[in-house]
């Protein structure tokens, strides 16, 4: 179990960090020309690292 434990940890770490870089390339987006949609890969991957390990976690409190 502990491994488990672990493991969301960094997923929900992870996944904090992808979506704070997607907002921080939108708000680029918003302010300077960049490559439309530069922030759409970042938003996936953080919510689904994000999502992934929040539902890891709450199996492993049940």
């Amino acid at each position: 179990m502990k491994i488990v434990q672990v493991f969301a940890t960094v997923l929900l770490i992870a996944g904090m960090a992808l979506l704070i870089f997607a907002c921080l390339a939108v708000m680029q987006v918003i302010n300077v020309n960049m490559i439309k949609g530069g922030w759409i890969a970042p938003a996936v991957l953080g919510g689904i690292f994000f999502f992934g390990g929040l539902a890891l976690m709450r199996n492993l409190v049940r």
